[in-house]
């Protein structure tokens, strides 16, 4: 009976680790090279400078990660949630992505969202007043999505059960 106890308790105890660590997206991080988190974007990544995509760097992807996704949304926008960028079904081994990325430079490794402005790609940060809080999130997704061009709602959606870690930087902007 010991003997048995013991094991059954081993057997617990390993299958509760593994269950953690298979979530391991608690520990997953976003960052940027260009800012830290709760900090001033720089000018060149919104309407007022050349209007580029930040560098992203993340780590600690959950191993059974089968896709990452990205959002950066202005919670602040007068109109509620403004998108500036949706990218979806990343692979889950890459760990960064360059500034300015371009929609043909991700074609055969990712799919592009419609942003608030209805267009495929990113759209720079660009408050009309005020200083506005920009949510950068990482999903760790247990599928890929394998939808092209998917808006807010959609993009949602295909996540909804699905995510398995995420993420999130905060950049801060102010209209000159």
């Amino acid at each position: 009976m010991r003997l048995f106890l013991n094991r059954s308790i081993i057997f617990a105890i390993t299958w509760i680790l593994a269950s953690v660590s298979a979530f391991a997206g608690a520990h997953m991080t976003i960052r940027s090279p260009a800012f830290k988190d709760h900090t001033l974007i720089p000018h060149e990544y919104s309407c007022y400078g050349a209007g580029k995509s930040p560098p992203l760097a993340w780590s600690g992807v959950p191993k059974t990660a089968k896709s990452l996704a990205l959002t950066i949304i202005d919670p602040d926008a007068p109109s509620g949630h403004f998108v500036h960028w949706i990218v979806y079904d990343l692979s889950p081994k890459r760990r960064h992505l360059p500034t300015n990325v371009a929609l043909d430079a991700l074609e055969n490794y990712a799919q592009f969202g419609i942003n608030g402005h209805g267009n495929i790609g990113y759209t720079g940060v660009c408050p009309p007043e005020g200083e506005h809080h920009y949510r950068i999130t990482l999903y760790a997704l247990n599928t890929k999505i394998d939808q092209r061009h998917a808006t807010r709602l959609q993009f949602d959606k295909a996540i909804q059960g699905h995510v398995i870690g995420t993420s999130v930087l905060v950049g801060l902007f102010r209209a000159p």
